[in-house]
């Protein structure tokens, strides 16, 4: 049952990257920006299957999503909300340090509590703003990016934090519901970048 969701998931991720390297030309630089998130977010993805399979931690690129994450909402923050680049050195500068105290080996709450802070408040500002003053929102490839990534991180928040704090004779139960959940939401937001794709073209001029 675990195996089919799973495979969901990764059909839900490869489905947004194909179409995105068929809509690649269309693409404003910064959806170009976003389709690179996409496929290294895809290949992070694979790697995650892979540990699985041979039975091995794969929490080291569970960060490093969170690092992407981190990097992708740096560059929406300091395009379109704040510009300037000490802000993202301390976040950043901040994240390495927690990264350090634990190693990226490890879950790190505290940097996963950052990173989802940072992504969901940067994208729920861009998102009021383009409500704001874009009269074409639904046609705008970036509302749809910035709605995806606002509801994953949002939605991922919950089941993870509980995970963490959750006693050792329920954490397999619930590692189970998450990752049915993380399945069913992966193929929602990815819908919501498809469409992103999809309008991409009637941006471009």
């Amino acid at each position: 049952m675990l195996i089919f969701f799973d495979i969901l998931l990764n059909l839900a991720c490869l489905s947004s990257f194909l179409l995105g390297i068929g809509k690649f030309n269309c693409f404003s630089n910064q959806t170009k920006v976003f389709f690179y998130f996409i496929l290294f977010t895809l290949i992070n993805q694979i790697a995650i299957d892979y540990c699985f399979i041979i039975k091995t931690n794969n929490i080291i690129f569970f960060n490093l999503y969170l690092t992407l994450c981190f990097f992708y909402s740096s560059y929406v923050f300091t395009k379109h909300i704040v510009n300037n680049i000490f802000i993202i050195i301390f976040l950043f500068l901040t994240m390495a340090w927690l990264f350090y105290t634990k190693g990226i080996y490890a879950f790190n709450i505290y940097v996963f509590i950052l990173c989802s802070l940072f992504t969901c408040v940067t994208n729920s500002i861009l998102i009021l703003k383009l409500v704001k003053k874009d009269d074409l929102l639904f046609n705008n490839p970036q509302f749809y990016i910035s709605s995806g990534l606002l509801i994953f991180m949002f939605s991922m928040s919950a089941p993870l934090l509980l995970m963490n704090y959750i006693t050792s004779s329920h954490f397999k139960i619930l590692a189970n519901f998450y990752s049915v959940f993380s399945s069913i939401v992966t193929v929602i937001v990815n819908l919501f970048y498809i469409k992103a794709f999809l309008c991409s073209k009637k941006q471009i001029s």
